[in-house]
């Protein structure tokens, strides 16, 4: 599967958001995010993805329905290997906390070393737990505090492993947006259409639950980072 750049003619401004979710949970854990970058201007969505999906391509084509041309795409986790292909459809990409593919070539869903760790946690029938259980409780609950554990573990559901072992190729990836981590927050990273010139490496494991800590529990902080983001892509693109 490949991206295609638009022109830069037809390009639209930033006006709405829409966020890409780790299909590992459901929407209520991006609830918070999307009502603060509504409130900061910048109406925002969480995309539908389809339950337990059995590959990359059953969610990208659920997702390619739903970006418009005026969206800023805002992927998250194991969101952030998808999100490449669905940028040519949408103004600009805003990566927090995300995973990035290679600039070219073919990958897994999940790095070899989380693949390990996945294989020795799915049952028999093929299905990981919920990603809420894939460790203690009380060490979950150290990076969702109070109500968050329940407001996480409420949408999640079971993931085959199957999608984690499914391949996307990336031919176009040096055409879609420049990738770096702003100096003002180490969960954010921003995309503007240029050349590439980082690239980061899908390094998560299920070592620790720690990714989903900023978005959940430093919801506005990540929303003004990501409308901050925009506002420069836009500005830089007049």
């Amino acid at each position: 599967m490949s991206t295609t750049q638009p022109d830069r003619a037809h390009r639209q401004r930033p006006s709405s958001v829409l966020v890409l979710p780790s299909p590992l949970l459901g929407p209520t854990a991006y609830a918070g995010l999307a009502a603060a970058l509504t409130r900061l201007g910048l109406p925002a969505r969480v995309a539908t993805t389809p339950p337990s999906p059995r590959s990359a391509a059953a969610v990208l084509e659920a997702w390619r329905d739903q970006v418009g041309p005026e969206d800023v795409l805002v992927p998250h986790s194991n969101a952030g290997l998808l999100a490449p292909h669905l940028a040519p459809h949408a103004v600009a990409t805003v990566f927090v906390d995300a995973a990035l593919p290679p600039r070219v070539g073919a990958h897994r869903m999940a790095p070899g070393p989380m693949l390990d760790g996945l294989r020795a946690m799915t049952g028999q029938d093929g299905m990981l737990p919920p990603w809420t259980r894939w460790w203690p409780r009380e060490q979950t609950e150290q990076i969702l505090p109070g109500d968050s554990f329940d407001l996480v573990d409420s949408g999640c559901t079971g993931m085959p492993l199957r999608y984690f072992e499914d391949e996307l190729t990336s031919r176009s990836w040096a055409g879609c947006p420049e990738l770096h981590q702003p100096r003002e927050h180490p969960g954010v990273h921003r995309g503007r259409r240029r050349r590439h010139t980082r690239r980061d490496r899908a390094s998560c494991t299920p070592a620790r639950p720690r990714s989903l800590t900023p978005v959940i529990c430093r919801a506005r902080l990540i929303a003004r980072y990501a409308r901050s983001c925009a506002i420069r892509i836009d500005e830089g693109q007049q």
